[in-house]
């Protein structure tokens, strides 16, 4: 699997592979990769995959 994020501001992609798509694996991402870099993001638009909708998030 390919976990990809775009800023759409800046046009910048981050892209990792996985083995298996969960949730942890994505927070992880999601916190090392654009929290930390860029700040708090406004919105996250996915296609609603339900490792993205876990308590986490």
């Amino acid at each position: 699997y390919f976990l990809t994020t775009t800023a759409y501001f800046t046009k910048c992609v981050e892209v990792i592979m996985l083995r298996t798509i969960e949730g942890h694996y994505v927070v992880s991402f999601i916190h090392e990769n654009i929290l930390c870099r860029f700040g708090i993001v406004h919105d996250i638009i996915s296609n609603n995959m339900t490792h993205l909708k876990n308590e986490k998030m």
